[in-house]
Formats: C-alpha cells, structure tokens, sequence
C-alpha cells in the first residue's frame, strides 16, 4: 500500500504537514490546518494503525504501523506545539504556520494569520478522541 509511505515522506521533522506534496511552493510550504488538512491526515494514519477499513488484512505490517505510530506522535506533538498562547493561555490555531518557527503565518493575499475556529474545532476533536498515552499499533 503506497499511501502510509506517501504521507510519511511528507511530514515534516516537526511533525507537521505541507499544504501540498510533494513540490509545495510559496505559502503551500506551510504546516496546514486549513480544511482539515492535518486533522485528516492524522485521522487517516490512526485508521491505518487501527486497520480499520480499508486497511484491514495485511495492507499495513508491524513495521508500517510503528512508523504510523512515531508520525501520528509527531503529528500531535506539532499540533500541540502551534496552539496559541494568548496572555499565558493556550487558546485556537490558525490556518497555516510557518514550517521554521511554527509562527501563525499567511497564505494568499486575503488570509492572513488569524484565529480560526473551524480548524480548531476539528483539532479539538482529533485531541479529545486521543486515549492518554501516546499511539500505538492495534494488536
């Protein structure tokens, strides 16, 4: 299955996602929350530990999986990472942060950086589906 190996070499070191890959250019080079990008990505992954169709059988192996695991981690961790702080307090995402400084940044002349509820919406409710602990493979 070319998928999990697809989106793996699309992560960032930080966990995060580009926009688009592979050859993202501009604002495309952006860690992106944007319509869900990140939080579909990450529920892909899980579904993929989980063998939860259509990845049931023998698509995703022990070895596949743990590299799901450590990049589901990191996913998480990067989402973690960009949460705003205003006034010491973590509060909403944005669309997009720059992929150096995991800053809000802009994307196309008409979105700048922003607090955005819809994209923190679906990440709040990646987080809370979370069980303590970190991911792992379904056994």
């Amino acid at each position: 299955c070319a998928l999990p190996i697809y989106l793996l070499s699309g992560q960032y070191e930080n966990g995060g996602w580009p926009q688009f890959w592979p050859g993202p250019r501009g604002y495309q080079v952006h860690i992106t929350f944007n319509d869900d990008a990140i939080v579909n990505t990450l529920n892909m992954i899980r579904d993929m530990m989980n063998h939860k169709a259509p990845y049931e059988d023998d698509l995703i192996d022990k070895t596949l999986c743990v590299r799901l695991g450590k990049a589901f981690n990191k996913g998480i961790e990067c989402i973690l990472a960009t949460q705003i702080i205003k006034d010491g307090e973590p509060s909403v995402w944005c669309q997009q942060n720059d992929r150096e400084t995991l800053k809000p940044a802009p994307a196309r002349a008409y979105e700048l950086p922003s607090y955005c509820s819809a994209e923190s919406a679906g990440i709040v409710r990646l987080l809370m589906e979370l069980q303590i602990g970190r991911a792992s493979c379904r056994e």
